[in-house]
């Protein structure tokens, strides 16, 4: 639930004390950005077996009838991992495709799963997190780059929240430095002669010249319910709380993190993407088939962070702080277990794993954590796995 935004941070608290082993430390009013970077020593210490090898690619058949859901990345971020690429879920219907999120190595996945990048032409970005929109630039990128030799390709259109616009031109600006020296050397694919006239550095003018910003449409979301339609598709999104504990002296209007709703003819998907628990997201979820979800250990977090905080000299406010976001900012698997349950829905599918360790020993901990309040199938998804 979102709490109201002048509520101060000692009552944002109480949401989540029956949670947080209390220290008697003051709460820290920043938040250390860039924590699963510090996660990072505690999953590279640790041998990663022969059997956390990346899984063999999945062909997906792209002409069979019905609703398929491929996840495509299942760690959560954003410290790389080399047997998990970052969030990144595709449903697909006859062959159209609209992805949801793109963590780094999305790109990678989709190559693996058989499917050109360039195909896709419906995005949704549940929030700006590194580890859920990093990989839109490649994206991008790759379509630029195919447009003049696949004629035909439609325009994307890009729905997140408020920072999405500013990102698709952010990414369309850096693209097209190489895109303009491509150009200037006549390798761009348009007709394979290089420009006669040119004034300043070759990427000056490329975006204007080639059309590119026009084969991108983003729009910032910033009201909830059907955000997007068509005629396979209708998708609703709902605000979650994984930005709950921001400080309430500031403006956040735009800070806003989304899960969605994905309906089609045969099958009804919810993607929470990053949240604690939250009566929004079960009022979205109600009666799904599925439900993609994010999971967070919370025995194993805890204890990485403590130990990140001697190592780190972090002071006893900064590690309640960040328990404190771990705890009501994401949920764990008895919390995923009541959502589902309360939702009514048929399944849960595990993903964005926290934190994620090597050998994937807790994610049959998280499995058998989500079955304790749910009685619906439960499976720990891994990078291409399909439903």
């Amino acid at each position: 639930m979102m709490l109201p935004r002048h509520r101060t941070h000692t009552a944002r608290r109480a949401q989540v004390h029956d949670l947080i082993v209390r220290t008697g430390t003051p709460f820290s009013k920043r938040f250390r950005h860039g924590l699963w970077l510090a996660f990072f020593p505690l999953l590279a210490v640790q041998a990663i077996p022969s059997s956390a090898q990346s899984p063999a690619p999945a062909k997906v058949d792209t002409t069979a009838p019905g609703t398929k859901l491929i996840i495509l990345g299942t760690a959560g971020g954003p410290p790389l991992r080399r047997e998990r690429s970052e969030p990144a879920n595709l449903v697909q219907i006859g062959g159209r495709s609209y992805l949801f999120d793109a963590g780094l190595g999305t790109v990678r996945r989709l190559l693996d799963a058989g499917i050109r990048p360039e195909t896709i032409s419906t995005v949704f970005i549940t929030h700006h997190h590194p580890d859920h929109d990093i990989d839109l630039a490649a994206l991008i990128a790759n379509d630029v780059f195919a447009h003049p030799w696949y004629p035909g390709l439609g325009p994307w259109r890009i729905y997140g929240p408020p920072g999405t616009q500013e990102m698709v031109a952010a990414a369309l600006s850096y693209i097209a430095i190489p895109m303009g020296v491509f150009h200037a050397e006549g390798l761009d694919g348009k007709g394979g002669e290089a420009p006669t006239k040119a004034s300043g550095a070759p990427w000056t003018s490329y975006l204007a010249d080639s059309g590119a910003a026009q084969w991108f449409i983003a729009e910032n979301l910033v009201a909830e319910g059907l955000v997007f339609s068509d005629d396979k598709v209708r998708v609703y999104a709902a605000r979650n709380n994984h930005y709950a504990l921001l400080p309430a002296d500031r403006d956040n209007s735009s800070m806003i993190s989304y899960s969605y709703r994905i309906e089609t003819a045969d099958k009804t998907i919810v993607f929470t993407g990053d949240t604690g628990a939250s009566p929004a997201v079960a009022r979205l979820a109600k009666g799904a088939d599925i439900i993609v979800s994010e999971v967070m250990n919370p025995q194993k977090t805890i204890a990485g962070l403590k130990m990140l905080a001697q190592q780190n000299h972090w002071s006893p406010a900064e590690l309640q702080h960040a328990i404190d976001h771990m705890l009501a900012e994401h949920m764990t698997p008895q919390q995923v277990g009541r959502l589902a349950t309360e939702a009514g829905a048929r399944s849960v599918v595990l993903s964005h794993f926290v934190p994620g360790l090597p050998d994937g020993s807790d994610s049959a901990e998280d499995v058998a954590g989500v079955k304790k309040t749910f009685s619906g199938n439960v499976s720990a998804a891994h990078d291409l796995a399909i439903y």
